[in-house]
């Protein structure tokens, strides 16, 4: 399995990135598992759930279902011996990388003012 922290470190230093629709499809789904109030010290800051993220504790699968794989990359996830390393640190890497497209839409205008639904809504 992939280092994802290494992983993320890595693309944190890069000078360019190249977001893609896998990577906004998991954006859209990155509160499926919490977004939660850290009272923590000091002020606070909101935090998603780093063990669900998508909404369920698998996290390769459950990247894998939101992007669309290929039915022979879930397939893998069905047999007794699980997918394939290379196959599970793809979309572990997916993962990641919607890591860094999230700090270039909050850093950037990602975002536009005005009324917007909520999760609770959509």
């Amino acid at each position: 399995m992939i280092d994802t922290e290494r992983v993320f470190d890595s693309l944190n230093q890069a000078t360019e990135f190249m977001a893609t629709e896998d990577h906004l499809k998991l954006l859209r789904h990155l509160c499926d598992g919490g977004l939660y109030w850290d009272p923590g010290e000091g002020y606070g800051a909101p935090f998603l759930n780093p063990k669900q993220p998508y909404g369920n504790s698998d996290v390769p699968t459950d990247v894998a279902q939101i992007v669309g794989a290929p039915d022979s990359d879930l397939q893998q996830w069905d047999d007794d011996s699980g997918p394939a390393a290379e196959v599970e640190d793809r979309y572990l890497r997916l993962h990641v990388e919607a890591g860094i497209a999230l700090k270039i839409a909050l850093a950037t205008d990602g975002f536009r003012p005005g009324p917007s639904p909520t999760r609770a809504a959509l």
